[in-house]
Protein backbone atom coordinates (compact mmCIF):
# COMPACT_ATOMS: atom_id res chain seq x y z
CA UNK A 1 0.00 0.00 0.00
CA UNK A 2 1.21 3.48 -0.85
CA UNK A 3 1.88 6.03 1.84
CA UNK A 4 -0.09 9.15 0.88
CA UNK A 5 0.10 12.91 1.33
CA UNK A 6 -3.02 14.70 0.10
CA UNK A 7 -2.78 18.45 -0.60
CA UNK A 8 -6.44 19.26 0.09
CA UNK A 9 -7.59 22.39 -1.74
CA UNK A 10 -10.75 23.89 -0.19
CA UNK A 11 -14.05 23.59 -2.10
CA UNK A 12 -12.70 21.37 -4.85
CA UNK A 13 -14.08 17.97 -3.89
CA UNK A 14 -11.44 17.39 -1.26
CA UNK A 15 -13.67 16.24 1.61
CA UNK A 16 -15.04 13.42 -0.52
CA UNK A 17 -11.56 12.45 -1.72
CA UNK A 18 -10.18 12.53 1.82
CA UNK A 19 -12.91 10.17 3.02
CA UNK A 20 -12.21 7.64 0.26
CA UNK A 21 -8.47 7.73 0.88
CA UNK A 22 -8.73 7.68 4.67
CA UNK A 23 -10.87 4.55 4.61
CA UNK A 24 -7.96 2.57 3.18
CA UNK A 25 -5.79 3.14 6.27
CA UNK A 26 -5.88 1.85 9.82
CA UNK A 27 -6.62 4.69 12.23
CA UNK A 28 -3.19 4.27 13.84
CA UNK A 29 -1.55 5.15 10.52
CA UNK A 30 -3.44 8.42 10.03
CA UNK A 31 -1.74 11.65 11.05
CA UNK A 32 -3.63 14.03 13.35
CA UNK A 33 -4.72 17.42 12.03
CA UNK A 34 -1.61 19.57 11.80
CA UNK A 35 -3.08 22.97 10.93
CA UNK A 36 -6.18 24.33 9.26
CA UNK A 37 -5.72 28.09 9.08
CA UNK A 38 -3.20 30.92 9.26
CA UNK A 39 -3.33 30.95 13.07
CA UNK A 40 -2.19 27.33 13.27
CA UNK A 41 0.45 28.04 10.65
CA UNK A 42 1.88 30.88 12.70
CA UNK A 43 1.90 28.77 15.85
CA UNK A 44 3.94 26.00 14.20
CA UNK A 45 6.42 28.46 12.66
CA UNK A 46 7.63 25.84 10.21
CA UNK A 47 8.30 23.19 12.86
CA UNK A 48 6.63 20.05 11.52
CA UNK A 49 9.12 17.23 11.95
CA UNK A 50 7.40 16.06 15.14
CA UNK A 51 4.51 14.96 12.91
CA UNK A 52 6.65 12.47 11.00
CA UNK A 53 5.96 8.75 11.11
CA UNK A 54 2.42 8.42 9.71
CA UNK A 55 1.33 6.75 6.49
CA UNK A 56 -1.51 9.12 5.63
CA UNK A 57 -1.51 12.92 5.74
CA UNK A 58 -4.44 14.97 4.50
CA UNK A 59 -5.31 18.60 5.04
CA UNK A 60 -5.05 22.13 3.79
CA UNK A 61 -1.30 21.70 3.87
CA UNK A 62 1.52 23.04 1.72
CA UNK A 63 4.86 21.84 0.50
CA UNK A 64 6.41 23.11 3.73
CA UNK A 65 4.65 20.30 5.60
CA UNK A 66 5.17 17.73 2.84
CA UNK A 67 8.91 18.37 2.76
CA UNK A 68 9.10 18.00 6.55
CA UNK A 69 7.12 14.77 6.94
CA UNK A 70 7.31 12.86 3.66
CA UNK A 71 9.17 9.56 3.74
CA UNK A 72 8.36 7.71 0.55
CA UNK A 73 4.86 9.19 0.38
CA UNK A 74 3.14 9.77 -2.94
CA UNK A 75 1.43 13.16 -3.23
CA UNK A 76 -2.11 13.83 -4.45
CA UNK A 77 -4.18 16.99 -4.89
CA UNK A 78 -7.39 18.44 -6.31
CA UNK A 79 -8.20 21.30 -8.69
CA UNK A 80 -11.17 23.46 -9.62
CA UNK A 81 -11.53 26.58 -11.75
CA UNK A 82 -10.70 29.47 -9.39
CA UNK A 83 -13.83 31.48 -10.21
CA UNK A 84 -16.30 28.75 -9.28
CA UNK A 85 -14.13 27.52 -6.42
CA UNK A 86 -14.02 30.92 -4.74
CA UNK A 87 -17.72 31.50 -5.29
CA UNK A 88 -18.42 28.13 -3.66
CA UNK A 89 -16.09 29.05 -0.79
CA UNK A 90 -17.94 32.33 -0.23
CA UNK A 91 -21.31 30.59 -0.19
CA UNK A 92 -19.94 27.91 2.14
CA UNK A 93 -18.67 30.58 4.55
CA UNK A 94 -22.01 32.37 4.49
CA UNK A 95 -23.94 29.18 5.18
CA UNK A 96 -21.74 27.57 7.81
CA UNK A 97 -23.10 27.65 11.36
CA UNK A 98 -20.60 29.17 13.77
CA UNK A 99 -21.21 30.26 17.35
CA UNK A 100 -20.95 33.95 18.14
CA UNK A 101 -17.90 33.23 20.27
CA UNK A 102 -16.08 31.33 17.53
CA UNK A 103 -17.05 33.91 14.91
CA UNK A 104 -15.26 36.56 16.96
CA UNK A 105 -11.98 34.59 16.86
CA UNK A 106 -9.14 35.49 14.52
CA UNK A 107 -9.26 32.22 12.58
CA UNK A 108 -12.86 32.95 11.58
CA UNK A 109 -12.17 36.44 10.21
CA UNK A 110 -12.78 35.38 6.59
CA UNK A 111 -16.03 33.65 7.55
CA UNK A 112 -17.15 36.76 9.41
CA UNK A 113 -16.33 38.90 6.38
CA UNK A 114 -18.29 36.60 4.04
CA UNK A 115 -21.35 36.74 6.29
CA UNK A 116 -21.21 40.55 6.44
CA UNK A 117 -20.28 41.39 2.83
CA UNK A 118 -21.73 40.94 -0.62
CA UNK A 119 -19.68 38.77 -2.97
CA UNK A 120 -18.27 41.75 -4.86
CA UNK A 121 -16.91 43.29 -1.67
CA UNK A 122 -15.62 39.92 -0.43
CA UNK A 123 -13.46 39.28 -3.52
CA UNK A 124 -12.27 42.88 -3.76
CA UNK A 125 -11.13 43.30 -0.16
CA UNK A 126 -7.49 43.82 0.76
CA UNK A 127 -8.07 42.20 4.18
CA UNK A 128 -5.24 39.67 4.53
CA UNK A 129 -7.50 37.24 6.41
CA UNK A 130 -9.62 36.97 3.25
CA UNK A 131 -6.79 37.34 0.73
CA UNK A 132 -5.22 34.15 2.09
CA UNK A 133 -8.26 32.26 0.79
CA UNK A 134 -8.90 34.07 -2.49
CA UNK A 135 -5.52 35.07 -3.94
CA UNK A 136 -3.57 32.29 -5.71
CA UNK A 137 -4.03 29.97 -2.73
CA UNK A 138 -3.26 26.82 -4.69
CA UNK A 139 -0.05 28.29 -6.09
CA UNK A 140 1.02 29.18 -2.56
CA UNK A 141 0.07 25.69 -1.38
CA UNK A 142 2.33 24.13 -4.02
CA UNK A 143 5.27 26.42 -3.34
CA UNK A 144 5.13 26.87 0.43
CA UNK A 145 1.95 27.23 2.46
CA UNK A 146 -1.65 28.12 1.61
CA UNK A 147 -1.68 30.05 4.89
CA UNK A 148 1.07 32.55 4.07
CA UNK A 149 0.85 35.41 1.59
CA UNK A 150 4.02 35.22 -0.49
CA UNK A 151 5.11 38.35 -2.34
CA UNK A 152 6.42 36.29 -5.25
CA UNK A 153 5.34 32.85 -6.46
CA UNK A 154 7.48 30.61 -8.63
CA UNK A 155 5.02 29.31 -11.23
CA UNK A 156 7.51 26.81 -12.62
CA UNK A 157 8.11 25.40 -9.14
CA UNK A 158 4.35 24.98 -8.70
CA UNK A 159 4.08 23.17 -12.04
CA UNK A 160 6.98 20.94 -11.03
CA UNK A 161 5.02 19.93 -7.92
CA UNK A 162 2.04 19.10 -10.12
CA UNK A 163 4.32 16.92 -12.23
CA UNK A 164 5.28 15.05 -9.05
CA UNK A 165 1.67 14.27 -8.11
CA UNK A 166 0.81 10.60 -8.47
CA UNK A 167 -2.83 11.61 -9.00
CA UNK A 168 -5.08 14.63 -8.86
CA UNK A 169 -8.78 15.34 -9.17
CA UNK A 170 -10.23 18.00 -11.46
CA UNK A 171 -13.77 18.95 -10.47
CA UNK A 172 -14.79 19.70 -14.03
CA UNK A 173 -13.58 16.27 -15.18
CA UNK A 174 -14.90 13.82 -12.55
CA UNK A 175 -15.11 10.72 -14.75
CA UNK A 176 -11.58 11.02 -16.11
CA UNK A 177 -10.27 11.86 -12.64
CA UNK A 178 -11.89 8.81 -11.04
CA UNK A 179 -10.80 6.48 -13.83
CA UNK A 180 -7.23 7.60 -13.18
CA UNK A 181 -7.68 7.16 -9.41
CA UNK A 182 -8.74 3.59 -10.07
CA UNK A 183 -5.59 2.97 -12.08
CA UNK A 184 -3.32 4.47 -9.43
CA UNK A 185 -4.91 3.31 -6.16
CA UNK A 186 -7.66 0.88 -7.06
CA UNK A 187 -10.34 3.28 -5.79
CA UNK A 188 -13.11 3.69 -8.35
CA UNK A 189 -15.62 5.86 -6.52
CA UNK A 190 -15.72 8.52 -3.84
CA UNK A 191 -18.59 9.56 -1.55
CA UNK A 192 -20.38 12.86 -2.06
CA UNK A 193 -19.63 14.93 1.04
CA UNK A 194 -19.61 18.58 2.13
CA UNK A 195 -21.05 19.81 -1.16
CA UNK A 196 -22.22 23.42 -1.22
CA UNK A 197 -25.64 23.36 -2.96
CA UNK A 198 -25.33 24.35 -6.60
CA UNK A 199 -27.03 27.40 -8.02
CA UNK A 200 -27.26 28.70 -11.54
CA UNK A 201 -24.46 31.06 -12.51
CA UNK A 202 -25.60 34.32 -11.01
CA UNK A 203 -25.19 37.86 -12.25
CA UNK A 204 -23.30 38.42 -8.99
CA UNK A 205 -20.69 35.86 -10.03
CA UNK A 206 -20.45 37.07 -13.62
CA UNK A 207 -19.85 40.62 -12.43
CA UNK A 208 -16.93 39.50 -10.27
CA UNK A 209 -15.12 37.15 -12.66
CA UNK A 210 -12.52 39.70 -13.72
CA UNK A 211 -11.73 40.61 -10.11
CA UNK A 212 -11.28 36.96 -9.15
CA UNK A 213 -9.11 36.16 -12.15
CA UNK A 214 -6.94 39.20 -11.53
CA UNK A 215 -6.18 37.82 -8.08
CA UNK A 216 -5.70 34.27 -9.35
CA UNK A 217 -3.68 34.47 -12.53
CA UNK A 218 -1.22 31.82 -11.36
CA UNK A 219 -3.95 29.56 -9.97
CA UNK A 220 -5.73 29.77 -13.33
CA UNK A 221 -2.52 28.83 -15.12
CA UNK A 222 -2.04 25.86 -12.78
CA UNK A 223 -5.64 24.77 -13.24
CA UNK A 224 -5.19 24.81 -17.02
CA UNK A 225 -1.88 22.96 -16.68
CA UNK A 226 -3.52 20.23 -14.59
CA UNK A 227 -6.48 20.04 -16.97
CA UNK A 228 -4.16 19.67 -19.97
CA UNK A 229 -2.25 16.89 -18.22
CA UNK A 230 -5.44 15.03 -17.38
CA UNK A 231 -6.83 15.38 -20.90
CA UNK A 232 -3.57 14.20 -22.43
CA UNK A 233 -3.80 10.96 -20.49
CA UNK A 234 -1.31 12.10 -17.84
Amino acid sequence: MHKIFFYHMPKAGGTSINSALKNTFDVSCIAPLIENDSVGHQIHSGQYRSFRGFDFYSGHYGTDIFDAVADGHISLSNFRHPVTRIYSLYRYFRGIEVSAHDLSQRQYAAVRRAKDACFADFVATDDEAVSIYISDQQARQLTGSPWALQKEIDTNAAKARIDQLAWFYVCEQPEASLAWLGEVLGIYSIPVLNVTPQTSVSEELKACEDTILERNQIDLALYKYAMDRLNSGV
